[in-house]
């Protein structure tokens, strides 16, 4: 199955009815997590992938 846009470690967002899980840390940066490109995703070590992760938001004027 080809991806069509992404990368292939997407991590799936559930439904939260509690406030305790829709206000937690781990619920609030998938959507960050999967709108990442797939170099910064795919990065060999954390120290690359701390520095991709900073060059991405550094391009996208976030930082």
């Amino acid at each position: 199955m080809p991806r069509v846009r992404g990368h292939c470690k997407k991590l799936v967002k559930y439904f939260a009815r509690l406030d305790i899980w829709k206000f937690s840390f781990s619920h609030q940066v998938l959507n960050e997590w999967n709108s990442l490109p797939e170099w910064v995703v795919n990065s060999t070590s954390v120290h690359c992938f701390k520095v991709n992760i900073d060059e991405f938001f550094r391009n996208c004027g976030r930082i």
